[in-house]
């Protein structure tokens, strides 16, 4: 991105083009505070914001916690008829899902702030959405399941299937660990199978590290040294989590033999690559 700055930095009447794409940039990479300085620039130069520029900005509020900034973004979205685009829908579902409550932190505590403030407020604008997609579902679920509300979580997660969405990975990993909380065995074995028939497991190294983490939480160290081998790919994460799984659940040497294997490994890597 600084390149990519420079040249913008260097162009004497950036059009609206331009504009998005630099708010774009900056929202997937750091500093994301730079969307909305290049979206202020733009202000005063009179370019005037299109569809594509509010949804790269909410995310950057969100990313930052910029919870009044992103208030201001969202009047602007409603002032200028932008918030029946389902991508600036997202955004501000999130904006609300995942920062709107920092304001209030300083008079109640981080639990009272995600279970009465933002989390609500991203509910009620849910829910009067006419239309929802696959990404408005899987937002709703991680912020229930990251609030501990997982019996919400689960529910949505169910009735994105009634809804007719087939949950992809991101759903997957967001809702495993509520089932666990929650001591959903059989929910649990469900996602699994469904997992290992859309190929998630085999592809996806997120919901395969996911589910070994649940199985050792559950003690099932064999189910759980199963999905790990079933992995196609596998992270330090993958065998931190059957490691440790194995160390908690007093199978310490297997745990060891199983670093011993990793340590084996990546001194292999080096040696190829």
């Amino acid at each position: 991105m600084n390149y990519a700055n420079l040249i913008f930095q260097h162009t004497h009447n950036p059009n609206i083009l331009l504009f998005n794409a630099m708010i774009k940039g900056f929202s997937l990479c750091h500093p994301f505070e730079k969307s909305v300085s290049i979206f202020s620039h733009m202000k005063r130069r009179g370019v005037w914001p299109n569809e594509y520029t509010f949804a790269p900005l909410l995310k950057s509020c969100s990313d930052i916690s910029y919870y009044r900034v992103g208030q201001c973004v969202h009047g602007e979205v409603l002032r200028m008829g932008f918030k029946w685009f389902g991508s600036v829908r997202v955004g501000i579902i999130e904006l609300y899902v995942t920062c709107g409550g920092w304001v209030m932190h300083r008079r109640c505590s981080m639990k009272c702030l995600k279970e009465i403030g933002n989390v609500d407020t991203g509910l009620c604008l849910f829910w009067k959405m006419g239309e929802r997609n696959v990404v408005l579902w899987n937002s709703m679920i991680s912020c229930l399941a990251q609030c501990g509300r997982d019996s919400e979580a689960l529910g949505f997660f169910n009735e994105t299937w009634e809804q007719g969405f087939e949950p992809d990975e991101a759903i997957v990993v967001s809702v495993l660990p509520t089932c666990v909380r929650l001591g959903d065995v059989d929910d649990g074995k469900w996602i699994h199978s469904y997992a290992d028939s859309k190929g998630l497991l085999q592809e996806v190294v997120s919901v395969g590290n996911s589910l070994v983490r649940i199985y050792c939480k559950r003690g099932d160290l064999d189910v759980a040294s199963s999905v790990f081998e079933q992995m196609a790919r596998k992270d330090v994460v993958s065998w931190n989590s059957l490691i440790s799984g194995y160390a908690f659940n007093g199978r310490g040497v297997l745990g060891i033999n199983l670093f011993e294997e990793m340590c084996t490994l990546c001194t292999m890597e080096q040696y190829l690559f």
